[in-house]
């Protein structure tokens, strides 16, 4: 009797005869569910690298020739083609060096800044006025403070040279009344200062015609000048 109660307790599907009986636990994924993921994943990866080789790619196929400093220039002086070289860089928008094919306008021009050796040329280096034509002249200037603008001069700078004095101060020297312009002049050079007497010197280029008017005030001392304003001012 004991023993068939035993197996009817057994026997039931409701296991009510096993007290404190637990659930079996989940066995692991079964591996094909996870081989999906994978593959996608490995999929993601190849695309992600393919992609990172095709703009690397894209970029180094993108560089452009532009013209750099081989040799030093100083400021005012003239580019020579021996002074450049063309590199190639990778084009960007905060860069804006001059094209290599530009190289033989720019050669012949006075550069505005002193040129180093390694860097990219860039027009913003470049002196706005031009070289001295057979119709120009290049005058020297003494100046002290107040009788040029306030402000750094650079060479492309066009400027008036302005007589000073009163009638009496300048009758001796032109026979013209102060206040007179002179002439126009484009700076072939940045100001220097002179180390013996101080004054800032300035070299102008004039006509021909005026560097004599122009010579003789600046030697008397009687001279100034006025910077003309930007969209007066030549290229």
């Amino acid at each position: 009797m004991a023993a068939d109660r035993r197996l009817a307790t057994l026997a039931r599907p409701d296991g009510e005869g096993r007290r404190g009986a637990t659930a079996p636990l989940p066995g692991p994924a079964q591996p094909w569910r996870r081989r999906p993921l994978r593959a996608a994943l490995s999929l993601a990866l190849v695309a992600a690298f393919a992609l990172a080789g095709a703009l690397a790619y894209q970029a180094a196929g993108h560089k452009v020739p532009v013209l750099a400093v081989r040799r030093r220039v100083e400021a005012g002086q003239p580019i020579q083609a021996s002074d450049l070289v063309v590199t190639r860089i990778t084009r960007s928008a905060s860069l804006s060096p001059v094209p290599a094919d530009r190289e033989a306008q720019v050669t012949g021009r006075r550069a505005g800044v002193g040129l180093v050796p390694g860097e990219l040329l860039t027009d913003g280096a470049l002196a706005r006025g031009p070289l001295l034509s057979s119709r120009q002249a290049e005058v020297g200037f003494s100046l002290r403070s107040g009788e040029l603008p306030l402000g750094a001069l650079v060479a492309g700078d066009r400027v008036e040279v302005v007589l000073t004095g009163g009638q009496e101060q300048v009758r001796g020297v032109l026979g013209l009344p102060g206040g007179q312009v002179l002439t126009t002049g484009i700076l072939t050079g940045p100001p220097a200062v002179s180390s013996s007497s101080g004054d800032i010197e300035v070299v102008l280029a004039v006509s021909r015609q005026a560097a004599p008017a122009a010579a003789t005030a600046s030697s008397a001392g009687r001279v100034a000048l006025v910077l003309l304003p930007q969209e007066h001012q030549g290229h």
